[in-house]
């Protein structure tokens, strides 16, 4: 083989190989995870809850399904901003891969938070 024949052959394998390190949607490999702090406020305990870009790429503008949400304690704006049925995560900013936000709030039991959406960006 010609050097530039093996050079074109090695970057196609290249290429296909890093195609499959990305294969997240806009709804899929969130991890959400909540524990009790041990605080309660107003009678209520508090939840923190963990939401984990579980994908390398890049997310922003993740919206959760927020149908029901009650809480006692205030959630900071930055962290979780609720309106109506729908709440934005981290202000709509980036979380990277792997990267997680936290928020907490105070009701009865935890709420099931739900991914409704997210940009994707993968490089």
């Amino acid at each position: 083989m010609t050097t530039s024949t093996v050079f074109v052959f090695a970057f196609v394998l290249l290429f296909l190989a890093t195609q499959g390190n990305c294969q997240c949607d806009a709804v899929s490999n969130f991890k959400i995870t909540q524990t009790a702090t041990g605080q309660k406020i107003q009678n209520k305990p508090e939840w923190k809850t963990i939401v984990t870009n579980d994908c390398l790429c890049t997310r922003d503008e993740i919206k959760l399904d927020c149908t029901g949400f009650q809480t006692v304690e205030t959630v900071d704006p930055s962290k979780l901003k609720v309106t109506g049925t729908e709440g934005l995560l981290n202000n709509g900013d980036v979380v990277r891969g792997h990267e997680s936000v936290s928020f907490t709030y105070a009701w009865d039991s935890p709420f099931q938070f739900k991914v409704t959406g997210s940009g994707v960006a993968c490089s």
